[in-house]
């Protein structure tokens, strides 16, 4: 087995959101988020959310967000990604 990896010099684990910032989570994200359904204005969300993905490398954050917009839009990448199916995936 290779040596064990150096501890790194930082890190961070779900960092707080600034105050002008609201998480969906939160009582008041998630009321905002019902009146949107309600409203028909959040039908967006749910393609997105379905093909919602996470980078497989911190530098991969623009193509891995060009990818869950590609899948939810429908457009096809005409190959194969595995067996049958043609998808975009990284």
């Amino acid at each position: 087995l290779p040596p064990p990896l150096p501890d790194p010099q930082y890190s961070f684990h779900r960092r707080v959101l600034p105050n002008s910032l609201m998480a969906l989570t939160s009582p008041e994200g998630r009321q905002l988020f019902a009146e949107s359904l309600g409203r028909g204005m959040a039908d967006a969300y749910f393609p997105l959310a379905q093909h919602c993905t996470n980078q497989s490398e911190p530098a991969f954050c623009g193509i891995t967000t060009l990818l869950v917009v590609l899948n939810a839009c429908g457009v096809d990448p005409n190959v194969r990604w595995k067996g049958g199916w043609r998808y975009w995936g990284n």
